[in-house]
């Protein structure tokens, strides 16, 4: 991991460090001429980085990271923190795991039914079907990471997960994906399965399958911030 940064149309002076980076400059290796301290204290660094005047790189001729997703302490994993916008570009560490915590199907966002399942059918986490009592998702800033399904035999069918304020009401859908003639599968969110909606707070979470199956069960895996 370093850090390499390219003008995009003007000279940039750095006055922390002394110097005017000429342009064009392209991926200029401040990880290998100043240390974590001296970047983190580098105040016109991190605004002309986030202001999109430098461009910043983490190899040499990489991707170019978002301007936001830019931290003074990004060279530092004992000092850096994860926030908004800069959750990809961050080491997760012991101090965050406070506020940070990824939610498996161990707490209980597990759905399943019983039987030869057709067309539509809401699956239910304990006795009632989950549109009417889901599983509350006591998390903030929610994100999808990851749906995992079983099925007895193999079978083709969708799987729709839904948020609601309980009851029912205000149901909306959060994403759908597809089962084919298999008796597990794992689909982690990504671009091919975008969310039709953003996941609120404190909302119920609500599965549906559509198609043939046979006593099908849905796992959920969120991450989120519990304050």
């Amino acid at each position: 991991m370093g850090l390499y940064v390219s003008t995009t149309g003007v000279d940039v002076e750095i006055e922390e460090f002394g110097f005017t980076l000429a342009h064009p400059e392209t991926d200029y290796a401040i990880s290998d001429q100043f240390d974590a301290d001296e970047v983190r204290y580098a105040e016109t660094l991190t605004t002309t980085i986030r202001n999109g005047t430098l461009i910043w790189r983490m190899t040499p001729a990489g991707a170019i990271q978002p301007p936001t997703d830019y931290d003074p302490d990004y060279l530092d994993a004992e000092r850096e923190n994860t926030g908004d916008g800069l959750e990809d570009n961050q080491v997760v560490l012991f101090k965050d795991l406070n506020s940070l915590v990824a939610v498996s199907a161990s707490p209980g966002y597990s759905f399943g039914g019983t039987g030869n399942i057709n067309n539509s059918f809401l699956l239910r986490p304990g006795g009632a079907p989950s549109n009417k009592t889901g599983i509350n998702l006591g998390l903030a800033n929610a994100v999808l990471r990851k749906i995992t399904s079983g099925s007895e035999v193999a079978a083709t069918f969708d799987i729709e997960i839904y948020q609601h304020d309980g009851g029912g009401e205000n149901i909306t859908l959060i994403t759908t994906v597809s089962v084919v003639a298999s008796k597990k599968n794992e689909f982690d969110i990504t671009d091919i399965y975008p969310l039709t909606n953003p996941i609120l707070s404190n909302r119920h979470v609500a599965v549906k399958v559509v198609g043939s199956v046979k006593n099908p069960g849905v796992d959920l895996q969120f991450s989120g911030s519990t304050s």
